[in-house]
């Protein structure tokens, strides 16, 4: 039990638990920092990746999941390059334009590439 619930009005909470959202397409600009996470350290890989332009990640986490999404987008076309000694990752997005690999890619047991 909670000590001091706060309550919730119906519309707020069927926003919360729609099955479904409507994404309006916009133009963001901005700094992320990425925390020491596997699934977010991806997330940002994956946006990254469908982005148009150029995108930055400092801090991205170094582990088995995050390399082999790097290796599995170089696959689907996605050009990137480590800068400033290896502390920054820049991205050139695909604009949500993947090609298909010649080969499959393999994402050992990265839950969040799988769903990607």
């Amino acid at each position: 039990c909670f000590p001091n619930p706060i309550p919730v009005s119906k519309e707020l909470l069927s926003k919360v638990l729609s099955l479904s959202a409507c994404i309006i397409p916009s133009v963001v600009s901005g700094t992320i920092s990425v925390p020491g996470s596997k699934s977010i350290s991806n997330r940002a890989l994956a946006m990254c990746a469908l982005a148009e332009g150029t995108c930055k990640i400092r801090g991205l986490l170094h582990a088995d999941d995050t390399s082999v999404m790097l290796e599995s987008l170089k696959k689907l076309g996605v050009k990137y390059f480590w800068d400033e000694h290896g502390e920054v990752l820049v991205i050139h997005g695909s604009g949500g334009s993947l090609k298909v690999p010649s080969k499959p890619c393999y994402l050992g047991n990265a839950g969040t590439e799988a769903r990607f």
